[in-house]
């Protein structure tokens, strides 16, 4: 089965093209607050990404509220690529003080387009004054761990598929989801559909197949909340599959 295509609007965020960053125009400091471009953010870690090793692949960037509102979703590579999914980062900035410039960091499954984070090395800072001194290290510090989250993602992901399920512990694990904020009610009939007759192949009965189901559900949700919700996702797949990473 072929790849679908990652996008914003499956999360209800209009896709831009990275040049439109550059056209926002900041509105003015003050003695409490600095504001921070869209595109001097984003241009601040690449080059960071490209110190620790690794490169943009394809990006996505959304713009909302008249521009005020940035997120942008891009894969980061090293030339070494797997099949089934991908490095990803999320970049968020606001010009209306609705939240901190963020980065948050990511799977992206192949096959089905599925956009899960997890929570380590994630960085936000708010726009004070210092902003632009402070986030230059800020972002050094962050991304030197992230070349070493592939091979905690493969770990991941390996204990997901070889770890077997049946529909009764499913249902258990589901309404876990459902105690634990990751899905609401009117969520859970789509759940338990994608789990017994997938969209796209996941294979056998399997977490892996589980966590797809949950991932492929949450296609619609606003990406505001794809972080909190696949951070927790994750956190229940961890210890219904017993996978913990290492010290």
């Amino acid at each position: 089965m072929s790849a679908q295509v990652m996008s914003l609007a499956q999360y209800k965020c209009k896709e831009v093209k990275r040049p439109a960053l550059s056209g926002i125009v900041l509105p003015p400091a003050t003695d409490t607050y600095q504001p921070i471009g869209h595109d001097w953010l984003l241009s601040l870690v690449e080059k960071g990404i490209r110190e620790v090793g690794l490169k943009f692949g394809h990006e996505h960037h959304g713009l909302s509220k008249d521009g005020n509102r940035y997120f942008g979703l891009i894969e980061l590579v090293n030339g070494t690529a797997n099949n089934d999914y991908s490095l990803m980062m999320g970049i968020r900035n606001a010009l209306d003080k609705k939240f901190a410039a963020q980065l948050a960091f990511g799977n992206g499954v192949m096959v089905c387009a599925n956009l899960s984070f997890f929570g380590q090395y994630m960085l936000g800072r708010k726009h004070t004054p210092l902003i632009k001194e402070d986030l230059p290290l800020m972002i050094e510090k962050t991304l030197e761990h992230i070349p070493g989250l592939r091979k905690i993602q493969d770990d991941r992901f390996g204990k997901y598929q070889d770890t077997s399920i049946s529909s009764r512990r499913a249902d258990h694990i589901i309404m876990n989801m459902l105690r634990q904020d990751v899905i609401v009610s009117s969520q859970v009939k789509k759940v338990v559909q994608e789990w017994d007759e997938p969209t796209f192949a996941h294979g056998k009965q399997t977490m892996w197949r589980l966590f797809n189901a949950a991932t492929q559900t949450l296609k619609g949700v606003n990406i505001d909340y794809i972080p909190y919700k696949t951070m927790r996702l994750q956190q229940i797949c961890d210890k219904a599959s017993g996978f913990k990473v290492a010290a």
